[in-house]
């Protein structure tokens, strides 16, 4: 018979020391660059934006460059019957899985995804863009 589970085995972790986890630590020196300006004709979420970026170690001095807009086509593709298909699956399934062996499908798409990838990143280090999360 299995072993019933207990709420104290799924909620504590028995023998976890977290006493040498930093909590706390010096942030990056400077101020944020908010102008007069930027406080009354900015969506506040801009101006939490900045705050979050120092928060999360950026240097203040480096706020305020190129920004960068990501769209997503979340759900963009659909099937005959309306399901959404992901990108990925598809172009899986229609660039490599119906000329190549499973393993050898997937090795491909892998490479071919890191290296798109490797490839646009190479291009916005080229120009010094930089995205700030």
């Amino acid at each position: 018979m299995a072993k019933e589970i207990e709420g104290a085995d799924v909620l504590e972790s028995a023998g976890l020391d977290l006493s040498g986890v930093a909590t706390h630590a010096p942030g990056p020196q400077g101020l944020l660059p908010l102008t007069p300006e930027m406080l009354l004709t900015q969506p506040s979420g801009n101006l939490f934006g900045l705050s979050m970026n120092v928060g999360m170690g950026w240097e203040p001095q480096r706020l305020g460059g190129p920004e960068v807009l990501i769209l997503s086509t979340h759900g963009g593709l659909r099937a005959e019957d309306g399901k959404p298909i992901a990108l990925q699956s598809w172009l899986f399934q229609h660039g490599y899985a119906w000329w190549l062996e499973p393993r050898d499908a997937s090795l491909l798409f892998a490479l071919t995804f890191v290296l798109f990838w490797y490839g646009i990143l190479w291009l916005l280090y080229r120009k010094q863009i930089f995205i700030k999360l």
